[in-house]
């Protein structure tokens, strides 16, 4: 059974929803457009039409680009720096300085000369003996002598560099002076001033054989042929008044071909150059004078003949000589004072002429 109360209550809810339906179903009245008449349609048609509005930027944007990144995969691939060749200025590689001593036996002084050689290149510094010095490298001259290129420092503290003979230096062990090449990172011969020599200014005639066509020429460049070996016979011109000249065979005779030689020896075989320089040799035979005589020195070397000591020999070719009796006259004279290591020579010492005579005899050939 339903209760009076719901019975009521759903009654009243119907009734509330029919309501509701009725009203909504009801016509809204219809509101009449407005109207207006051609007059005011008219006058609104030809109003002045409003300005349009242009569409005028404020302001023209300049567009920066925008930065357009490098790709990242494709880098721009950086400096890459690789060794530099060497220069072409070279550095010279350091030449390793041996420690040496100036020898102190001999003479007090060792004279340092622009090349390695006595005779070509003069003097440019006296070293005393016991001066220390360092030894650069070794070459060997013309004259089979070893010369060691040393650098020492001069009284102005000045690094000079130049040539000396090696057994005038001591060192504790020679073998370790390397071998270099003259001129090269070294005094160049170019620059090298040669000693002059002195030639002689003859009064008397010049020699004359007696068979010029036998005279003995000077010897080529390059021969191997001994000054001594010139000549069939050599005879010697010396300082004294010897009875006979000495010869190096007992009997000469027409047929031989004859050579006038004569020496000079030192102590110190760096006195040699000065006795070389500064000579004027005067040869005559039979009273005329042998010219060109130092076209004929030979090299210097140690003489058994003269005490071991350091010798130089002249010999001059003359050709074949008449029958008869020669006169041989020695003059030795210098245009400065010079040393042989024990006796002063030349202008102002006890020494300034050496002179001598001796006679030989040539026989006529069978």
């Amino acid at each position: 059974m339903v209760s009076p109360v719901v019975r009521q209550f759903t009654i009243l809810l119907f009734s509330l929803c029919f309501m509701i339906t009725i009203v909504a179903c009801e016509e809204a009245p219809t509101e009449e457009p407005p109207t207006i008449s051609a007059a005011q349609l008219v006058t609104t048609t030809l109003q002045p039409p409003l300005p349009l509005v242009t569409q005028t930027a404020l302001f023209t944007a300049t567009l920066t680009p925008s930065i357009s990144p490098t790709p990242s995969d494709t880098p721009t691939p950086s400096a890459t720096f690789t060794e530099a060749p060497p220069s072409p200025t070279f550095t010279a590689t350091p030449t390793p300085t041996l420690a040496g001593l100036i020898s102190t036996t001999g003479a007090a002084t060792k004279r340092v000369r622009r090349g390695p050689d006595a005779f070509d290149f003069e003097q440019i510094a006296a070293l005393e003996a016991g001066a220390e010095i360092g030894v650069l490298g070794s070459v060997i001259n013309d004259r089979g002598e070893t010369w060691y290129l040393i650098s020492f420092t001069d009284d102005e503290d000045n690094i000079v560099t130049g040539w000396i003979r090696s057994d005038l230096v001591t060192l504790d062990d020679p073998n370790l002076v390397p071998e270099v090449t003259f001129g090269e990172n070294t005094l160049d011969a170019e620059n090298a001033t040669e000693s002059p020599t002195e030639g002689p200014t003859p009064t008397p005639r010049p020699f004359e054989s007696a068979t010029p066509a036998q005279t003995a020429s000077p010897t080529p460049t390059g021969a191997t042929v001994e000054p001594s070996q010139l000549s069939n016979v050599n005879v010697r011109a010396e300082p004294g008044n010897p009875a006979r000249c000495e010869t190096s065979r007992p009997v000469i005779t027409t047929n031989d071909t004859v050579s006038i030689y004569w020496s000079w020896f030192v102590y110190d075989p760096e006195l040699m150059q000065d006795h070389i320089s500064t000579v004027e040799y005067q040869i005559l035979l039979d009273g005329f004078l042998i010219t060109d005589w130092d076209r004929y020195r030979g090299t210097m070397f140690r003489d058994p003949l003269e005490n071991n000591n350091w010798t130089v020999y002249w010999y001059a070719p003359v050709g074949q000589l008449s029958a008869g009796e020669h006169t041989l006259e020695y003059r030795a004279t210098w245009s400065e004072p010079i040393s042989d290591g024990r006796a002063e020579f030349g202008p102002g010492t006890a020494n300034e002429i050496e002179s001598g005579r001796c006679t030989f005899v040539v026989i006529e050939a069978n």
